[in-house]
C-alpha cells in the first residue's frame, strides 16, 4: 500500500509539474504576437460572418495592461465598399482596473474612414455595426465602467463623407459630399464630466477637395447642455490668417435648437486677422472670384438672422479701412430688419477699390471720377 501511495504520488508530482510547464508555455505564448494574431484571425472570421462582409487583421502585438498594438485593419461595408481601412493603431495603457480603464495615447497612422447615407432612405452604410451591438436592454448598469483618454493622434488620414441623396455640389465646399485628405490631427487634455466635454487641438491639417487648405488649426474645444465654443483659435487657410479669442453660440433650452437661426445667439470674438475672399467663396460660393485680402477685427454676435458687429475695424489694401458698429438684416428676409451702422471713422480710396475683383473675376471699376 505504501508502494502504491508513493507511487501515485510521485505520478502526482511529475502531472504537477507538466502542468506548471504548461501554464508558463501558455502564459508565454497568449503573449506572442503570433498567437494574438491567431486568436485576431479567428475572431475577425466570426464577424465576418456574422456581419456578411469582410473583416480582417494583418497583426495584433499586445501588451497586457500596457500597450495594444494593430496593424492593417480592414473592415468593408455590406456593398463591399471600404468602410474603414488602418495601417496601424497602437493604443497605451497607463492604468487598468475591474472598474477604470486609463489611456495615455491613441495613435492612428494612415487611416481611411468613408460613411455615406444611402438611396433612397438615407441609411447609413455603418447601420449593421450599429444594429449589432446595440442592447435590447435599456436599463442603467450600477456598476459604471469609467473610460479616461489623455490623447488622441492621427496621422496620414483620408475621411469621405457622401450622402448620396443629394446631388454634388459644382463649387465651393459641399457638406453633403466632403472628401478630406492629408488629415493629420493631435488632440490632447480630455475631460468629460457628464455632459460637459473639453479637450484641447493642438493641431490639425487637411486638405478637402474643393481646394480648401486647412495648413493648421488650435483651439480650446468645449461643449455642454447649453452650447458649444471654440476659445483661443489660431486658423490658417490657403491664404487666410484667422485668430479669434472665441467663436461659439449657447441657448436656453433644447427646443431653441429647432429655430436656430433666430432663437440661438452666437458670440465671435474676432482678434487682428487676415481673410482672403476667395477662401471665404469656399463657404460662399456666390463670392467666386473675388480674391481680396481683407484685415479684420471685431465682435460679431446675436442670432444668425440678426446679426450685430461691435468694434469692427476693416482695412483693405493701404488706404482704405472703416471704424465703427453695424446691425446686419435677416439676408433671407430684407424687409425684416434695416441695416444699421454708426461709423466712427471711413476712409476710402476709390483707386484701391477700383481694383477689387467682383464674384466672377472682373474689376469694380466705379469710374474714373471717383479716383480723383
Amino acid at each position: 500500500m505504501a508502494k502504491v501511495m508513493k507511487i501515485l504520488l510521485r505520478c502526482a508530482g511529475i502531472c504537477g509539474e507538466w502542468i506548471l510547464i504548461l501554464i508558463i508555455l501558455f502564459a508565454f505564448l497568449i503573449r506572442t504576437s503570433g498567437f494574438q494574431t491567431y486568436v485576431a484571425e479567428k475572431a475577425t472570421a466570426f464577424l465576418s460572418d456574422e456581419w456578411k462582409t469582410k473583416v480582417r487583421i494583418g497583426k495584433v502585438d499586445i501588451s497586457l495592461f500596457n500597450r495594444i498594438y494593430l496593424e492593417d485593419v480592414y473592415i468593408a461595408d455590406q456593398k463591399d465598399k471600404t468602410l474603414l481601412s488602418i495601417k496601424s493603431l497602437e493604443v497605451l495603457i497607463s492604468s487598468f482596473g475591474s472598474k477604470h480603464l486609463s489611456i495615455s495615447e491613441v495613435i492612428l497612422k494612415q487611416g481611411k474612414v468613408w460613411v455615406y447615407a444611402q438611396k433612397p432612405d438615407g441609411k447609413m452604410n455603418f447601420d449593421f455595426i450599429a444594429d449589432y451591438f446595440s442592447s435590447a436592454d435599456t436599463s442603467a448598469s450600477s456598476s459604471k465602467f469609467l473610460v479616461q483618454l489623455k490623447s488622441i493622434s492621427l496621422e496620414n488620414t483620408a475621411f469621405r463623407y457622401d450622402d448620396f441623396r443629394i446631388p454634388k455640389a459644382t463649387s465651393g465646399l459641399d457638406f453633403s459630399h466632403v472628401s478630406l485628405a492629408k488629415v493629420s490631427v493631435h488632440l490632447s487634455d480630455f475631460e468629460n464630466n457628464g455632459p460637459n466635454t473639453a479637450f484641447k487641438i493642438k493641431h490639425l491639417s487637411t486638405k478637402d477637395q474643393s481646394g480648401l487648405l486647412v495648413k493648421s488649426l488650435s483651439a480650446d474645444f468645449n461643449m455642454n447642455s447649453f452650447g458649444l465654443s471654440l476659445k483661443n483659435i489660431a486658423l490658417s487657410l490657403n491664404r487666410s490668417n484667422i485668430y479669434a479669442k472665441e467663436i461659439g453660440y449657447s441657448y436656453k433650452s433644447q427646443n431653441d435648437l429647432e429655430d436656430f437661426n433666430n432663437k440661438v445667439p452666437f458670440n465671435i470674438e474676432i482678434l487682428s486677422s487676415s481673410v482672403n475672399l476667395a477662401d471665404l467663396a469656399f463657404f460662399v460660393p456666390d463670392l467666386k472670384g473675388m480674391d481680396e485680402t481683407i484685415r479684420i477685427k471685431g465682435t460679431v454676435y446675436n442670432v444668425i438672422n440678426h446679426l450685430k458687429i461691435k468694434d469692427l475695424a476693416l482695412n483693405i489694401r493701404k488706404n482704405t479701412e472703416i471704424r465703427g458698429n453695424i446691425d446686419l438684416p435677416d439676408f433671407s428676409n430684407l424687409a425684416a430688419y434695416d441695416v444699421k451702422e454708426i461709423l466712427s471713422s471711413a476712409k476710402l480710396d476709390f483707386k484701391e477699390i477700383n481694383q477689387i475683383r467682383i464674384p466672377g473675376g472682373k474689376r469694380l471699376n466705379l469710374g474714373e471720377n471717383l479716383e480723383s
